[in-house]
């Protein structure tokens, strides 16, 4: 499997992935990556010499589309060459997702709207397999019958895609549908706390912390740790051990060290997101014991009622920090260093940004997603030099050893720093998560800790202490499952001290920053919401966004407005795409699901915006609210609309919102929201186990664009339908980065 990294096919980066992968022996070639995953398809599967750009030598390869029926889309119902080597596509039948949306309003009670995230898989007809249209002779009728098997046992919920294979899967007879029971790598585990003894006098309370790397050497890690050895005590009948996994850390490995500590604990703890899988699958083989996940929401750990997901408002950190950096700044430049572009990054560099822009409108910050965490290549200091040729003077740095390179190079007074020289003022900087002037710069040991303003700060010893006291009633009431999230308010997130740097940071700015405290926690400044036009003021600070969007977008209504007097209509629908329904299949297969649902028979009509230029935050903000004060119902297709429909509603809580392909947590989560997401593993699976049967030469490439969930549950599907029906197969996967 190879993620890309992006979906636009940047520098042909689909065909290019693709040939290297067939170059290895891969026969069969799996493109889920928007236009970079179509592109590699068509070279692969071309008879010519050359295709889209670049040369081919050897045979075809056999390829698989995705979303939707690729060999009728991208192949033109088989007019373009390759056609015959389209065995199938793993669909995504957004058709049944608009339908659902549309059906939930129709009733005139309107009671049946449910808020929430609706999931689609086989079981509710919303992913499928696509039929082998030219390609029957390889994708034979034996082959697709044993798809349709899988799609018996997928719908009976037997294999376990989603859940990556655990050892408590039920057995479907006919199909390989029990994988792995054992794990494939055993772990290192080096206990650093004295480990609770079954003869401790009166414990009642038992609790095991997981951490990936050594708590010693990551502050943030200690941090935690201690917050949990604070909460967790003898006085409160409570003992933890925690366990580093120093070696060996793979999915497999940390699922096996979550399992064995839940098999001596009442509560197992994974700090950060490399816990998800391995709780999401063990906790619902352990349903007696809890288990609590810090930076990742519970229902990403699988949702069950035993277990807890504790997350941050980085946008307020980031806030805080942004106004000190808008103060500081000389240039009016400010730059982000960013790692990969995830949730809890986007809204660091978000909240920084209106945090500047509160204390200084003229100021212009820039953004930078590197898309890595590990300074592949220097490019953390790389992106730095450039930020400050271009006037930047104050760098905040939130990516992991990456953002920490960066603002290490970018506060240096050395001519060279971590291997990259050095031109002109040192700037100053901001750290992230921990107080890097602690970390990063050794408390003032390293070169440039003068530079260090304040680090944006997530608390995680709050996280962990308010997991241990979730468990420690005696009664076992108090452990609440879901997702808690912190902010200011909850003193889960803050700004830390100027240190050596207060000459600049001075005590007038950081009482600004403490002022904004003051209006995050009483939920008078909307930073999580990105600034939209229903926020209270709150006196001596700019706490009000502008109302009006900086870019307006143009409209182009491709369907017959919903006219006020049209008689006995009860329901108004607005849908909102991006780009040209008739240009787009899966586009217009959702536009199809809902026309189909909304009819003059059941009072229902329908208009469909299409956003054609200009499509930004604020003009996209802008199109759903205007959409929402002219309909009952606003329906967002894809994850463009996540941070508009998350912002509206909120303002408009009498209008029922759906977004497509999109949970309703992510798209705000209020009880008006409902999202339609799809199992994607499930149609990979099908998928694989065609291109499993097919393969001659037992290689398998998946081509795929960014590495978002929906991407790589196709590609983890894909590979578990090919080696639940050839173990001897091997899958590549390339992420290329781009659609």
């Amino acid at each position: 499997v190879t993620y890309t990294g992006d979906f636009a096919n940047t520098n042909n980066i689909g065909p290019t992935t693709a040939q290297a992968a067939m170059a290895g022996g891969a026969d069969v070639i799996f493109g889920c990556g928007g236009f970079t995953g179509s592109q590699a398809i068509k070279y692969a599967s071309s008879s010519a010499a050359s295709a889209v750009g670049l040369s081919r030598t050897g045979p075809a390869a056999y390829v698989i589309g995705v979303d939707a029926d690729e060999w009728v889309s991208t192949f033109e119902s088989g007019a373009v060459d390759g056609a015959d080597k389209v065995i199938t596509s793993a669909l995504k039948k957004v058709d049944t997702a608009a339908a659902f949306l549309v059906d939930s309003l129709l009733d005139t009670t309107r009671r049946s709207f449910v808020a929430g995230t609706t999931t689609l898989g086989v079981a509710e007809n919303g992913v499928d397999y696509a039929p082998c249209h030219g390609a029957c002779a390889a994708a034979t009728a034996v082959i697709t019958a044993e798809a349709d098997e899988a799609k018996i046992c997928l719908s009976a919920g037997k294999i376990g895609v989603s859940k990556e294979a655990t050892s408590c899967e039920l057995a479907c007879t006919g199909i390989r549908c029990t994988f792995g029971a054992t794990y494939a790598t055993p772990v290192t585990l080096s206990s650093i706390s004295a480990p609770c003894a079954p003869t401790t006098p009166a414990v009642t309370r038992k609790i095991t912390i997981l951490v990936e790397g050594s708590v010693a050497d990551n502050p943030f890690l200690k941090l935690g740790v201690d917050g949990a050895n604070e909460a967790c005590t003898a006085e409160s009948n409570c003992c933890l051990r925690v366990y580093q996994l120093v070696t060996g850390f793979t999915t497999w490995g940390a699922t096996c060290a979550v399992r064995d500590a839940a098999d001596m604990s009442d509560m197992v703890i994974g700090f950060g997101f490399e816990w998800t899988a391995s709780i999401r699958d063990v906790s619902t083989c352990h349903n007696s014991i809890e288990f609590g996940i810090i930076d990742v929401t519970a229902e990403d750990a699988g949702g069950g009622d035993n277990v807890a997901g504790v997350t941050f408002k980085e946008d307020e950190a980031g806030f805080l920090a942004g106004i000190i950096g808008g103060y500081v700044s000389v240039s009016k430049k400010l730059h982000v260093v960013a790692g990969v572009e995830n949730p809890p990054v986007v809204k660091y560099a978000n909240g920084f940004k209106f945090g500047v822009e509160s204390v200084c409108p003229t100021c212009t910050v820039g953004v930078t997603y590197t898309g890595d965490f590990a300074n592949t290549n220097n490019i953390g200091p790389t992106t730095a030099q450039a930020a400050m040729a271009g006037g930047a003077d104050v760098i905040f740095g939130c990516g992991g050893f990456t953002g920490s390179q960066a603002i290490k190079y970018a506060s240096s007074s050395a001519a060279s720093a971590v291997g990259l020289s050095r031109t002109g003022p040192a700037a100053y900087v901001i750290g992230v998560d921990a107080d890097e002037w602690v970390s990063t710069f050794e408390s003032g040991a390293v070169d440039g800790a003068d530079k260090v303003i304040t680090s944006a700060l997530k608390k995680v010893d709050t996280a962990a202490a308010f997991l241990v006291d979730s468990l420690l009633d005696t009664t076992r009431r108090s452990f609440v499952a879901g997702t808690t999230t912190l902010g200011v308010a909850e003193n889960g997130v803050d700004y830390a001290p100027c240190h050596g740097a207060c000459a600049a940071a001075t005590a007038v700015i950081t009482a600004e920053a403490d002022e904004a405290k003051i209006c995050l926690s009483a939920g008078k400044i909307g930073v999580s919401k990105e600034a939209t036009s229903c926020e209270l003021a709150c006196t001596g600070i700019r706490c009000t966004f502008g109302a009006t969007y900086a870019t307006p977008v143009t409209l182009s209504s491709i369907s017959a407005p919903c006219a006020p007097t049209t008689p006995a209509v009860t329901r108004k629908i607005t849908i909102l795409v991006e780009g040209s329904v008739a240009d787009n299949p899966f586009l217009k297969l959702g536009v199809d699901g809902a026309n189909e649902a909304c009819t003059a028979e059941s009072n229902c009509c329908l208009r469909v915006y299409q956003l054609v230029t200009g499509f930004t935050t604020w003009g996209a903000t802008c199109a759903v609210r205007d959409a929402a004060d002219m309909s009952d119902m606003v329906i967002g297709f894809g994850f463009e609309w996540t941070a508009s429909i998350r912002d509206v509603s909120t303002c408009h809580n009498s209008i029922e919102f759906g977004i497509i392909d999109v949970t309703a947590e992510d798209a705000g989560g209020g009880d008006n929201v409902a999202g339609v997401t799809f199992k994607e593993d499930e149609a990979g699976f099908l998928a694989g186990i065609i291109g499993g049967y097919v393969s001659v030469s037992k290689k398998l490439h998946v081509v795929a664009g960014v590495e978002n969930p929906p991407v790589v549950k196709y590609a983890n599907g894909f590979k578990f339908g090919v080696e639940s029906v050839c173990p001897t197969c091997t899958v590549g996967v390339t992420y290329t980065g781009d659609f």
